[in-house]
Protein backbone atom coordinates (compact mmCIF):
# COMPACT_ATOMS: atom_id res chain seq x y z
CA UNK A 1 0.00 0.00 0.00
CA UNK A 2 2.97 2.49 0.93
CA UNK A 3 4.77 1.89 -2.43
CA UNK A 4 1.26 2.57 -4.34
CA UNK A 5 1.14 5.91 -2.54
CA UNK A 6 4.76 6.74 -3.14
CA UNK A 7 4.33 5.50 -7.21
CA UNK A 8 1.04 7.95 -7.31
CA UNK A 9 2.79 10.80 -5.55
CA UNK A 10 5.84 10.52 -7.66
CA UNK A 11 3.28 10.44 -11.12
CA UNK A 12 2.21 13.21 -9.44
CA UNK A 13 4.88 15.15 -9.39
CA UNK A 14 6.05 14.47 -12.76
CA UNK A 15 2.32 15.35 -14.02
CA UNK A 16 2.87 18.70 -12.32
CA UNK A 17 6.55 19.39 -13.66
CA UNK A 18 5.32 18.53 -17.41
CA UNK A 19 2.60 21.24 -17.14
CA UNK A 20 4.84 23.53 -15.57
CA UNK A 21 7.22 23.44 -18.42
CA UNK A 22 4.89 23.85 -21.27
CA UNK A 23 3.42 26.69 -19.60
CA UNK A 24 6.55 28.17 -19.50
CA UNK A 25 7.10 28.07 -22.99
CA UNK A 26 3.75 29.10 -23.88
CA UNK A 27 4.59 31.98 -21.50
CA UNK A 28 7.83 32.74 -22.73
CA UNK A 29 6.47 33.07 -26.68
CA UNK A 30 3.81 35.49 -25.99
CA UNK A 31 5.83 37.93 -23.78
CA UNK A 32 8.22 37.96 -26.77
CA UNK A 33 5.39 38.51 -28.71
CA UNK A 34 4.29 41.06 -26.88
CA UNK A 35 7.61 42.83 -26.51
CA UNK A 36 7.99 42.55 -30.12
CA UNK A 37 4.53 44.30 -30.86
CA UNK A 38 5.42 46.94 -28.12
CA UNK A 39 8.80 47.85 -29.51
CA UNK A 40 7.12 47.90 -32.87
CA UNK A 41 4.42 50.70 -31.71
CA UNK A 42 7.11 52.71 -29.49
CA UNK A 43 9.14 53.01 -32.83
CA UNK A 44 5.93 54.30 -35.25
CA UNK A 45 5.02 56.65 -32.33
CA UNK A 46 8.92 57.99 -32.30
CA UNK A 47 9.08 58.64 -35.62
CA UNK A 48 5.50 60.09 -36.81
CA UNK A 49 5.99 63.09 -34.81
CA UNK A 50 6.64 64.79 -37.83
CA UNK A 51 8.16 67.82 -35.98
CA UNK A 52 10.03 65.80 -33.37
CA UNK A 53 10.45 65.83 -29.53
CA UNK A 54 10.93 68.22 -26.80
CA UNK A 55 12.35 66.16 -23.88
CA UNK A 56 12.22 67.47 -20.49
CA UNK A 57 15.65 65.57 -19.17
CA UNK A 58 16.58 64.95 -15.59
CA UNK A 59 19.97 63.65 -15.58
CA UNK A 60 20.94 63.48 -11.99
CA UNK A 61 18.10 65.47 -9.77
CA UNK A 62 20.65 67.33 -8.01
CA UNK A 63 21.11 69.54 -10.73
CA UNK A 64 18.28 69.95 -12.01
CA UNK A 65 16.14 69.61 -15.35
CA UNK A 66 17.40 70.55 -19.29
CA UNK A 67 15.42 70.54 -22.20
CA UNK A 68 16.30 68.48 -25.68
CA UNK A 69 15.16 68.18 -28.90
CA UNK A 70 15.32 64.97 -30.75
CA UNK A 71 13.79 64.18 -34.20
CA UNK A 72 13.82 60.59 -35.33
CA UNK A 73 14.16 59.40 -39.13
CA UNK A 74 15.33 55.79 -39.59
CA UNK A 75 17.89 54.95 -37.64
CA UNK A 76 19.54 58.07 -36.89
CA UNK A 77 18.18 60.35 -34.06
CA UNK A 78 19.34 64.43 -34.43
CA UNK A 79 19.41 65.81 -31.12
CA UNK A 80 19.81 69.59 -29.60
CA UNK A 81 19.26 70.74 -26.56
CA UNK A 82 19.16 74.39 -24.25
CA UNK A 83 22.85 73.38 -23.68
CA UNK A 84 24.25 72.92 -27.00
CA UNK A 85 22.54 75.99 -28.74
CA UNK A 86 24.30 78.37 -26.95
CA UNK A 87 28.15 76.17 -26.42
CA UNK A 88 31.11 76.49 -27.01
CA UNK A 89 32.02 73.27 -26.05
CA UNK A 90 30.28 70.99 -28.16
CA UNK A 91 27.66 71.41 -31.54
CA UNK A 92 24.71 72.66 -31.52
CA UNK A 93 23.08 69.49 -33.27
CA UNK A 94 24.22 65.76 -33.09
CA UNK A 95 23.00 62.64 -35.31
CA UNK A 96 23.74 59.27 -34.52
CA UNK A 97 22.11 56.04 -34.36
CA UNK A 98 19.46 55.07 -31.81
CA UNK A 99 17.61 51.54 -31.30
CA UNK A 100 14.52 49.93 -29.79
CA UNK A 101 15.40 46.93 -27.18
CA UNK A 102 14.18 44.62 -24.57
CA UNK A 103 15.46 44.02 -21.36
CA UNK A 104 13.04 43.83 -18.76
CA UNK A 105 10.83 45.78 -20.60
CA UNK A 106 11.18 48.12 -24.17
CA UNK A 107 14.28 50.79 -23.95
CA UNK A 108 15.14 53.28 -25.80
CA UNK A 109 19.12 52.95 -26.68
CA UNK A 110 21.35 56.07 -28.32
CA UNK A 111 23.92 53.48 -28.88
CA UNK A 112 26.41 55.47 -30.35
CA UNK A 113 28.09 58.82 -29.51
CA UNK A 114 26.20 61.72 -29.54
CA UNK A 115 27.94 65.09 -28.63
CA UNK A 116 24.36 66.46 -27.23
CA UNK A 117 22.88 63.39 -25.58
CA UNK A 118 25.96 62.17 -24.36
CA UNK A 119 26.79 65.14 -22.63
CA UNK A 120 24.65 64.38 -19.55
CA UNK A 121 26.10 60.70 -19.03
CA UNK A 122 30.05 61.15 -19.58
CA UNK A 123 31.87 60.38 -16.53
CA UNK A 124 34.10 63.49 -17.69
CA UNK A 125 31.63 66.34 -18.63
CA UNK A 126 33.30 68.69 -21.33
CA UNK A 127 32.33 71.32 -19.08
CA UNK A 128 33.70 70.58 -16.13
CA UNK A 129 30.30 70.01 -14.37
CA UNK A 130 29.98 67.33 -11.55
CA UNK A 131 32.51 65.22 -10.27
CA UNK A 132 35.40 63.78 -11.84
CA UNK A 133 34.67 60.06 -13.34
CA UNK A 134 30.55 60.87 -12.67
CA UNK A 135 29.67 63.74 -14.56
CA UNK A 136 25.85 65.08 -14.14
CA UNK A 137 25.08 61.15 -13.81
CA UNK A 138 22.57 61.39 -16.85
CA UNK A 139 21.62 57.91 -18.92
CA UNK A 140 22.34 57.11 -22.58
CA UNK A 141 19.34 54.34 -22.03
CA UNK A 142 15.90 55.50 -21.27
CA UNK A 143 13.25 52.97 -19.72
CA UNK A 144 9.74 53.30 -21.50
CA UNK A 145 7.15 53.39 -18.74
CA UNK A 146 4.18 54.66 -21.10
CA UNK A 147 3.89 55.63 -24.64
CA UNK A 148 1.23 57.86 -26.48
CA UNK A 149 1.10 60.31 -29.36
CA UNK A 150 0.67 62.91 -26.82
CA UNK A 151 3.16 61.97 -23.87
CA UNK A 152 6.22 59.53 -23.33
CA UNK A 153 7.44 58.84 -19.85
CA UNK A 154 10.22 57.10 -19.19
CA UNK A 155 13.19 56.17 -16.78
CA UNK A 156 17.39 56.59 -16.99
CA UNK A 157 17.89 52.77 -16.68
CA UNK A 158 20.79 52.85 -14.20
CA UNK A 159 20.00 56.28 -12.22
CA UNK A 160 16.25 56.20 -13.02
CA UNK A 161 15.61 59.92 -13.14
CA UNK A 162 12.11 60.57 -14.93
CA UNK A 163 12.70 61.63 -18.45
CA UNK A 164 9.56 62.78 -20.22
CA UNK A 165 8.77 63.59 -23.89
CA UNK A 166 5.89 65.71 -25.93
CA UNK A 167 6.00 66.56 -29.50
CA UNK A 168 7.49 69.79 -30.34
CA UNK A 169 4.34 72.23 -31.65
CA UNK A 170 3.61 72.28 -35.30
CA UNK A 171 4.71 76.16 -35.41
CA UNK A 172 7.37 75.99 -33.76
CA UNK A 173 10.86 74.95 -35.70
CA UNK A 174 13.91 73.92 -32.54
CA UNK A 175 15.45 76.71 -33.23
CA UNK A 176 12.56 78.89 -32.14
CA UNK A 177 11.40 76.60 -29.12
CA UNK A 178 15.03 77.14 -27.81
CA UNK A 179 15.06 80.66 -28.57
CA UNK A 180 11.60 81.51 -26.55
CA UNK A 181 12.88 79.34 -23.91
CA UNK A 182 15.54 81.43 -23.21
CA UNK A 183 13.43 84.30 -23.24
CA UNK A 184 11.27 82.45 -20.21
CA UNK A 185 14.45 81.75 -18.28
CA UNK A 186 16.26 84.83 -18.60
CA UNK A 187 13.07 86.38 -17.37
CA UNK A 188 12.13 83.86 -14.62
CA UNK A 189 15.84 84.01 -12.93
CA UNK A 190 17.72 86.07 -10.74
CA UNK A 191 20.74 85.65 -8.03
CA UNK A 192 18.68 86.77 -5.02
CA UNK A 193 14.82 85.36 -4.82
CA UNK A 194 12.36 84.55 -2.10
CA UNK A 195 9.28 83.15 -1.99
CA UNK A 196 5.46 84.27 -0.16
CA UNK A 197 3.16 81.90 1.02
CA UNK A 198 -0.12 83.17 2.38
CA UNK A 199 1.72 86.17 2.33
CA UNK A 200 4.29 84.46 4.75
CA UNK A 201 7.93 85.45 3.14
CA UNK A 202 10.15 82.07 2.69
CA UNK A 203 13.83 82.53 2.45
CA UNK A 204 14.58 80.77 -0.83
CA UNK A 205 17.87 80.78 -2.95
CA UNK A 206 18.92 79.38 -6.37
CA UNK A 207 21.49 77.26 -7.01
CA UNK A 208 24.14 79.12 -9.55
CA UNK A 209 25.26 76.68 -11.59
CA UNK A 210 22.27 74.56 -11.35
CA UNK A 211 18.50 74.48 -12.14
CA UNK A 212 17.70 74.08 -8.23
CA UNK A 213 16.07 75.53 -4.88
CA UNK A 214 16.48 75.48 -1.69
CA UNK A 215 13.21 76.44 0.60
CA UNK A 216 13.79 77.30 4.15
CA UNK A 217 10.35 76.45 5.89
CA UNK A 218 9.34 77.27 9.42
CA UNK A 219 8.72 74.00 11.75
CA UNK A 220 6.11 74.11 14.35
CA UNK A 221 8.74 73.98 17.30
CA UNK A 222 10.58 77.11 15.66
CA UNK A 223 13.18 75.11 13.74
CA UNK A 224 13.60 75.35 10.09
CA UNK A 225 14.53 72.80 7.93
CA UNK A 226 15.36 73.29 3.94
CA UNK A 227 13.70 71.38 1.36
CA UNK A 228 15.74 71.48 -2.32
CA UNK A 229 13.41 70.70 -5.15
CA UNK A 230 15.13 70.51 -8.46
CA UNK A 231 13.29 71.80 -11.53
CA UNK A 232 13.17 72.44 -15.12
CA UNK A 233 12.11 75.35 -17.11
CA UNK A 234 9.08 75.14 -20.05
CA UNK A 235 7.64 77.61 -22.11
CA UNK A 236 4.95 78.18 -19.55
CA UNK A 237 6.94 78.43 -16.60
CA UNK A 238 9.13 76.55 -14.07
CA UNK A 239 7.83 72.57 -13.25
CA UNK A 240 8.93 70.67 -10.12
CA UNK A 241 10.48 67.19 -10.43
CA UNK A 242 8.16 66.39 -7.25
CA UNK A 243 5.72 68.66 -5.80
CA UNK A 244 6.52 70.85 -2.26
CA UNK A 245 3.65 70.41 0.54
CA UNK A 246 3.87 73.44 2.81
CA UNK A 247 0.71 74.77 5.10
CA UNK A 248 -2.15 73.19 3.23
CA UNK A 249 -0.27 73.93 0.31
CA UNK A 250 1.24 71.92 -3.35
CA UNK A 251 3.88 73.63 -4.78
CA UNK A 252 4.70 72.01 -8.09
CA UNK A 253 6.39 75.23 -9.89
CA UNK A 254 5.65 78.73 -10.87
CA UNK A 255 4.00 80.58 -14.03
CA UNK A 256 5.96 82.46 -16.35
CA UNK A 257 4.89 86.28 -17.09
CA UNK A 258 6.69 88.05 -19.25
CA UNK A 259 8.90 90.82 -17.95
CA UNK A 260 7.51 89.59 -14.53
CA UNK A 261 9.50 90.03 -10.88
CA UNK A 262 6.65 88.20 -9.07
CA UNK A 263 5.64 84.48 -10.14
CA UNK A 264 2.16 82.32 -9.22
CA UNK A 265 2.45 79.28 -8.18
CA UNK A 266 0.93 77.12 -11.87
CA UNK A 267 -2.43 76.51 -9.75
CA UNK A 268 -2.23 78.74 -6.77
CA UNK A 269 -2.32 82.62 -6.57
CA UNK A 270 -1.45 82.51 -3.02
CA UNK A 271 2.02 80.88 -3.74
CA UNK A 272 4.18 83.56 -5.53
CA UNK A 273 8.16 83.59 -6.21
CA UNK A 274 9.58 86.88 -6.56
CA UNK A 275 12.70 88.00 -7.63
CA UNK A 276 14.71 90.87 -6.09
CA UNK A 277 17.31 92.89 -7.95
CA UNK A 278 20.22 94.10 -5.19
CA UNK A 279 23.07 96.63 -6.33
CA UNK A 280 26.19 94.56 -7.73
CA UNK A 281 28.02 95.04 -4.68
CA UNK A 282 25.89 93.68 -2.62
CA UNK A 283 25.30 90.72 -4.69
CA UNK A 284 29.16 90.55 -4.47
CA UNK A 285 28.79 89.34 -0.66
CA UNK A 286 26.03 88.01 -0.76
CA UNK A 287 26.46 85.40 -3.67
CA UNK A 288 29.50 83.06 -4.24
CA UNK A 289 31.63 83.97 -7.21
CA UNK A 290 34.31 81.30 -8.90
CA UNK A 291 37.92 82.13 -9.94
CA UNK A 292 37.62 80.31 -13.03
CA UNK A 293 41.48 80.42 -14.80
CA UNK A 294 44.85 82.42 -14.28
CA UNK A 295 43.33 83.97 -17.71
CA UNK A 296 40.69 85.86 -14.59
CA UNK A 297 43.11 86.69 -12.59
CA UNK A 298 45.07 89.06 -15.19
CA UNK A 299 49.00 89.48 -14.82
CA UNK A 300 49.13 91.22 -11.26
CA UNK A 301 46.75 88.38 -9.25
CA UNK A 302 48.76 85.55 -11.61
CA UNK A 303 52.18 86.56 -10.18
CA UNK A 304 50.86 86.31 -6.60
CA UNK A 305 48.58 82.92 -6.78
CA UNK A 306 51.00 80.80 -9.29
CA UNK A 307 54.17 80.37 -7.25
CA UNK A 308 52.07 79.53 -4.12
CA UNK A 309 49.69 76.97 -6.23
CA UNK A 310 52.65 75.61 -7.82
CA UNK A 311 54.40 75.02 -4.44
CA UNK A 312 51.55 72.91 -3.05
CA UNK A 313 51.35 70.81 -5.61
CA UNK A 314 54.96 70.20 -5.36
CA UNK A 315 55.16 70.48 -1.76
CA UNK A 316 51.52 68.61 -1.09
CA UNK A 317 50.41 66.83 -4.01
CA UNK A 318 47.65 69.02 -3.85
CA UNK A 319 45.60 70.57 -6.78
CA UNK A 320 43.66 73.49 -6.72
CA UNK A 321 39.99 72.38 -6.80
CA UNK A 322 38.07 75.42 -6.42
CA UNK A 323 38.89 78.82 -5.35
CA UNK A 324 36.25 81.51 -4.66
CA UNK A 325 35.20 84.92 -2.72
CA UNK A 326 31.73 86.24 -1.62
CA UNK A 327 28.96 84.67 0.75
CA UNK A 328 29.50 81.59 2.65
CA UNK A 329 25.47 80.62 3.04
CA UNK A 330 26.11 79.12 6.67
CA UNK A 331 28.05 82.12 7.97
CA UNK A 332 27.16 85.60 8.96
CA UNK A 333 26.69 88.50 5.94
CA UNK A 334 28.61 90.82 8.04
CA UNK A 335 31.89 89.31 6.43
CA UNK A 336 32.97 88.24 2.92
CA UNK A 337 35.08 85.16 2.51
CA UNK A 338 37.75 83.89 0.78
CA UNK A 339 37.94 79.72 0.30
CA UNK A 340 40.30 77.93 -1.25
CA UNK A 341 40.20 74.03 -1.85
CA UNK A 342 43.34 72.40 -1.74
CA UNK A 343 43.03 68.75 -2.41
CA UNK A 344 40.48 67.25 0.04
CA UNK A 345 41.06 70.39 2.42
CA UNK A 346 39.30 73.64 2.65
CA UNK A 347 40.73 77.03 3.61
CA UNK A 348 38.04 79.86 4.29
CA UNK A 349 39.30 83.24 5.68
CA UNK A 350 37.24 86.20 5.80
CA UNK A 351 37.08 90.04 6.23
CA UNK A 352 35.20 93.52 6.66
CA UNK A 353 33.89 95.15 4.25
CA UNK A 354 32.10 98.50 3.33
CA UNK A 355 30.25 99.06 0.47
CA UNK A 356 30.50 102.04 -1.68
CA UNK A 357 27.58 103.18 -3.43
CA UNK A 358 26.04 100.75 -5.39
CA UNK A 359 29.14 99.51 -7.77
CA UNK A 360 31.93 99.51 -5.57
CA UNK A 361 33.45 97.61 -2.35
CA UNK A 362 36.25 98.46 -0.06
CA UNK A 363 37.90 94.69 1.53
CA UNK A 364 39.65 94.49 4.77
CA UNK A 365 42.42 92.22 5.24
CA UNK A 366 41.43 88.65 5.60
CA UNK A 367 42.03 86.89 8.64
CA UNK A 368 41.47 82.68 9.88
CA UNK A 369 37.64 82.69 9.82
CA UNK A 370 37.12 80.22 12.27
CA UNK A 371 35.59 77.82 10.42
CA UNK A 372 38.26 74.85 10.37
CA UNK A 373 41.72 75.06 11.50
CA UNK A 374 43.39 74.46 7.88
CA UNK A 375 44.01 78.56 6.72
CA UNK A 376 46.49 79.01 9.89
CA UNK A 377 48.28 76.13 8.69
CA UNK A 378 48.16 77.27 5.34
CA UNK A 379 49.49 80.66 6.03
CA UNK A 380 52.34 79.18 7.79
CA UNK A 381 53.34 76.99 5.28
CA UNK A 382 52.59 78.41 1.64
CA UNK A 383 51.40 81.64 2.45
CA UNK A 384 47.66 81.93 1.84
CA UNK A 385 46.84 84.91 3.42
CA UNK A 386 48.58 86.41 0.01
CA UNK A 387 46.44 85.16 -1.94
CA UNK A 388 43.51 86.14 0.16
CA UNK A 389 44.72 89.63 0.54
CA UNK A 390 44.90 90.25 -3.28
CA UNK A 391 41.35 91.32 -2.66
CA UNK A 392 42.63 93.73 0.20
CA UNK A 393 42.04 97.04 -1.51
CA UNK A 394 38.92 99.19 -2.70
CA UNK A 395 37.09 97.78 -6.00
CA UNK A 396 35.04 99.14 -8.74
CA UNK A 397 32.58 96.58 -10.16
CA UNK A 398 31.25 95.85 -13.75
CA UNK A 399 28.58 93.27 -14.89
CA UNK A 400 26.92 91.79 -17.57
CA UNK A 401 23.69 91.62 -16.04
CA UNK A 402 22.26 93.10 -13.11
CA UNK A 403 19.25 90.85 -12.55
CA UNK A 404 21.28 87.88 -12.97
CA UNK A 405 24.97 88.41 -13.76
CA UNK A 406 27.47 85.36 -14.53
CA UNK A 407 30.65 87.96 -13.95
CA UNK A 408 31.87 90.89 -12.45
CA UNK A 409 35.06 92.36 -13.30
CA UNK A 410 37.19 94.19 -9.98
CA UNK A 411 39.26 96.75 -11.07
CA UNK A 412 41.62 98.25 -8.07
CA UNK A 413 41.25 101.77 -7.28
CA UNK A 414 44.98 101.66 -6.01
CA UNK A 415 46.12 100.19 -8.84
CA UNK A 416 43.79 99.79 -12.61
CA UNK A 417 46.63 97.09 -13.35
CA UNK A 418 45.00 94.93 -10.69
CA UNK A 419 41.68 93.47 -13.00
CA UNK A 420 39.97 90.01 -11.51
CA UNK A 421 36.90 88.74 -13.44
CA UNK A 422 34.70 86.42 -11.26
CA UNK A 423 31.97 84.07 -12.27
CA UNK A 424 28.54 82.45 -11.47
CA UNK A 425 28.81 78.67 -11.19
CA UNK A 426 31.05 76.08 -9.70
CA UNK A 427 33.71 76.12 -11.60
CA UNK A 428 36.26 73.46 -11.13
CA UNK A 429 40.37 73.12 -10.93
CA UNK A 430 41.11 76.84 -12.54
CA UNK A 431 44.59 76.46 -12.30
CA UNK A 432 44.71 73.22 -14.35
CA UNK A 433 45.19 69.66 -13.26
CA UNK A 434 48.92 67.41 -13.03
Amino acid sequence: MKKFKYLALLAAILTLGACSYEFKENFDDNATDRYTQEMSRVEKILKNANNGWIVYYFADTSYGGFNLYLDFEGDSVTAMSEISVKSTTIPASAKSHWKLEQSQGVVLSFDEYNDVIHYFSDPINVDGIGSRGYGLEGDHEWRVISCTEELIVLRGKKHESRIEMVPLPANYTPEQYFDELAAVIADMNAANIYTTIDDEIIKTTKNASYNVFDFVLPQENGTTVTYRRPYIYKLDGIHFYSPLEYNGHTIKGFTYIPMGTAFPELDDENVQLHLEVLPINEQLVKSTWWIASYDDLGTVATAIYKPIVDATWNGEREECAQCYIGGVSSQSTDYIYWCYQSGNYYSYARASYTLVGENAITIEAFADAGINTNYPWYVTNYQFNNMANVFNSTFDIEYDNLKAPSWVKLTDRANSGKVITLKQGLKSYPFGTH
